[in-house]
């Protein structure tokens, strides 16, 4: 965490001070030291924190029927993408395509499963996890995930196989909700400074981006309130939007004070 902190220390040093969305940002996917990718340690039943697809495989026989049924309503193509955005360590992959080919063979045939993640040890999990299907073809890990974009390096390139499949179905679980935000109260935006070997809240004028979001909403902070800001998750979903024809499936959940794990 030192080296984090010294990290983060010079860029404003370098800088100035810089937006909260940029310190969360360094905190959580910087490709070396981020939270994200450090290493794969903190998912799942004796980590940190895990999702659904941790609990039970139900949820991706679930959603592979979801995604058969949305397969059809397209014409049953011959070709189709699911386009998975975030997805940790491939359980939820391995669940739908598993239960794709057990259950729905016709559309196991016309599909290719795409995998966009970012940081290092968690390809390195997917590798592991969905061995199989990547050396089939049936599921390939993309060069670099859609949270790359705002990182300031990129991965090395894989290569992805040729698929001329116009047919999209984005998925994203637990996905939007972790990206660095803006913070924005009443007395500006908020900006990280560093003084004294301490990191120090400042205030600047927020962007007019920034209140342009807060005046579509109707949100005006009052005395000693705080608002998120979700540009970057905003100009994501428009991204995760622009396919040619299919579907944008986006879950997240709420906290339980109690559950059990069976994975």
């Amino acid at each position: 965490m030192n080296e984090l902190r010294r990290k983060i220390e010079g860029e404003i040093l370098e800088r100035g001070p810089i937006p909260f969305s940029r310190y969360m940002e360094i905190c959580l996917y910087d490709l070396e030291l981020g939270y994200y990718s450090r290493k794969a340690a903190q998912f799942g039943k004796a980590g940190d924190f895990y999702t659904s697809s941790d609990v039970h495989a139900v949820f991706g026989r679930l959603l592979a029927r979801q995604f058969e049924e949305m397969w059809r309503m397209l014409g049953s193509p011959v070709q189709i993408v699911i386009r998975e955005l975030g997805p940790g360590r491939g359980l939820f992959a391995q669940d739908v395509l598993d239960w794709s080919e057990k259950k729905f063979p016709d559309f196991f045939r016309a599909l290719r499963y795409d995998l966009v993640e970012q940081s290092v040890a968690l390809r390195a999990r997917l590798e592991e996890t969905l061995k199989r299907q990547i050396e089939s073809g049936k599921a390939v890990i993309e060069p670099s995930g859609a949270k790359a974009q705002y990182s300031r390096g990129l991965i090395g390139a894989t290569e992805v196989a040729p698929f001329q499949s116009v047919h999209t179905i984005v998925f994203a679980n637990e996905f939007f909700d972790a990206m660095p935000v803006e913070i924005v109260s009443h007395r500006g935006s908020l900006r990280i400074d560093s003084r004294n070997g301490r990191f120090v809240e400042t205030w600047a004028s927020p962007s007019a981006e920034e209140l342009e979001f807060l005046d579509r909403y109707s949100i005006h902070p009052e005395e000693e309130e705080r608002v998120e800001v979700t540009l970057l998750a905003q100009r994501e979903m428009l991204s995760a939007c622009e396919i040619e024809r299919g579907f944008v499936v986006v879950t997240a959940f709420g906290e339980r004070e109690s559950v059990r794990s069976s994975r």
